[in-house]
């Protein structure tokens, strides 16, 4: 699990050095790309919060709890 995150970190890093590069060289325009890749960034973070926040109604609507490996290992834990 950690090494997903660590991948996906990187990939939205690398977001950061290769957009501006990327959209320079489509748009023509240094400044176009500057914007391109603020408009990206902050798409993947909205993208990621209405992600949580639709997760966290379809929790909320069926009565679960949050289902993450690591909570239950540490539930598991906590009862022996």
């Amino acid at each position: 699990m950690s090494l997903l995150c660590a991948v996906l970190l990187w990939e939205f890093h690398s977001l950061f050095i290769t957009a501006q590069n990327a959209a320079s060289n489509l748009f023509g325009d240094s400044v176009v790309g500057e914007y391109f890749r603020a408009f990206l960034s902050y798409g993947v973070i909205a993208l990621a919060l209405v992600i949580y926040a639709w997760r966290n109604a379809q929790q909320k609507k069926s009565g679960s709890e949050l289902s993450i490996k690591g909570d239950r290992q540490r539930k598991a834990a906590r009862a022996r």
